[in-house]
């Protein structure tokens, strides 16, 4: 399996899908599963799980799989992961999410994917700061975290 540096440059799926294919069964490769959408683990701040299918319940001659299964993983809080890090972009408001992640990617060389977010349009009304969120459906993020937007002068 790869390290979590290797994971954070994977899109958010590809990396749970690295992760499944390092614990999978004898007879068993990635394609042969489906993955429903995280859900979180009660009474826990950021274990998720994602219920894993099989495509065909016949995978091979030599093994027979039926069900599903947990695969259970942790996300990752935003405001940890940016702990001690000042977060601050110059960018034209009005603008994205979409934008602003392709920023943070650039920055730190992680991918923050769109479909990990709340996306929305980033006015002047939040006062140069703006709180990313992730989604609820985020297999890698959890939280949120404050980022100070300056606007480039014309």
């Amino acid at each position: 399996m790869a390290d979590v540096l290797d994971l954070l440059q994977l899109s958010p799926l590809d990396a749970v899908k690295s992760m499944v294919a390092a614990a999978l069964k004898p007879g068993l490769a990635i394609d042969d599963l489906t993955f429903a959408p995280p859900r979180a683990v009660a009474n826990t701040a950021n274990t998720t799980q994602v219920e894993l299918g099989l495509v065909n319940e016949t995978v091979d001659a030599e093994h027979l799989y039926i069900g599903k299964a947990d695969f259970t993983m942790h996300r990752m809080d935003l405001s940890d992961f940016f702990q001690g890090i000042e977060l601050k972009f110059s960018i034209r408001l009005p603008n994205t999410v979409e934008n602003l992640l392709t920023l943070l990617t650039r920055a730190f060389q992680v991918t923050f994917a769109p479909e990990d977010f709340q996306l929305e349009t980033i006015t002047t009304a939040s006062g140069g700061f703006y709180t990313l969120k992730a989604a609820p459906t985020s297999y890698r993020w959890l939280g949120s975290v404050q980022i100070q937007l300056i606007q480039p002068r014309s």
